[in-house]
């Protein structure tokens, strides 16, 4: 099997591509990062990666990533997340190529707790060109028999993350501060279940291996559901250091409990292994050693 990886340069791309290796599957990595300068938005370079390629597989996770993201740079937005996806659809039905299609958890906006994703009660521009792309996909697959389905990832956090603020995980942030000895922000009532990265390439690899006959969208991660003061806590007693407070939820862009319905992906035998515990100690000595 030959895996095309757009985004391979990103943070699953990274855990990925070596999971790849490790395994011996033949990826390709297309990121606007690489020397050569790839870039989903341009429909040449992805003409030219397929025609070189012709991939059995395309998974696509290259975006313009997250909640602050889409509000700060809403055409980058759009240009990436609808376009681009748009050029990898259109070259993945020409070249006969399964595609998995990264969608995101914030598609579910304000009905985030087992609720169905509605593309007017959204939290914010990311969620939305993020159900848009979701909706490309499905006319391709409904249309002109594209094979492809997409995945919902939920709170996925691990090695290769680089903290920035509010650009990145919540958890890598907590782990950050705690390592400079800053106080961590949680907000209150606030639920989550954080996916370390190896249980949810584990449930990607499962996908990966489907028929794609029909589109389904399919939510990866775990039902671990811990409040951020617990998220924070955890963290504060791992690094030894650090302190943390409870501050109210923001007013926008936020959903306080965030659950999902992780059936599709128990039946094909996914059930994610680490404790948040056990994945904040391994990010934790990621990063002491990486940055």
């Amino acid at each position: 099997m030959k895996v095309l990886v757009t985004g391979a340069s990103g943070v699953i791309g990274q855990n990925l591509m070596a999971r790849f290796k490790k395994l011996e599957i033949e990826a390709i990595p297309f990121d606007i990062k690489q020397e050569m300068f790839y870039d989903i938005n341009s429909s040449e370079a992805v003409w030219d990666i397929f025609e070189k390629t012709n991939p059995d597989v395309c998974i696509h996770m290259a975006a313009q990533v997250g909640r602050f993201n889409g509000e700060n740079y809403p055409h980058l937005s759009i240009e990436s997340n609808m376009t681009g996806t748009l050029n990898i659809v259109k070259a993945c039905n020409l070249y006969n190529t399964k595609l998995v299609n990264f969608s995101t958890s914030e598609v579910y906006g304000h009905n985030s707790v087992f609720g169905q994703p509605d593309i007017l009660e959204q939290n914010g521009m990311y969620g939305i060109t993020k159900l848009a792309a979701e909706g490309i996909v499905k006319h391709y697959v409904d249309t002109y028999g594209l094979k492809a389905v997409s995945i919902r990832p939920f709170m996925v956090y691990g090695p290769h993350e680089t903290p920035n603020g509010v650009f990145r995980s919540a958890l890598s942030n907590f782990i950050d501060a705690a390592m400079n000895e800053r106080e961590i922000s949680a907000h209150e009532g606030c639920v989550r279940a954080w996916c370390y990265m190896d249980d949810f390439i584990d449930g990607l690899l499962l996908v990966l291996n489907l028929p794609m006959d029909k589109y389904e969208a399919f939510s990866i991660g775990t039902d671990e559901y811990r409040t951020m003061e617990e998220a924070a806590r955890i963290v504060v007693d791992t690094v030894g250091t650090g302190s943390y407070k409870v501050t109210p939820v923001p007013e926008h862009f936020v959903s306080a409990v965030k659950k999902a319905d992780f059936s599709k992906m128990r039946s094909l035998g996914h059930f994610p292994k680490i404790t948040l515990e056990e994945g904040v100690k391994r990010t934790y000595e990621w990063m002491k050693v990486n940055l």
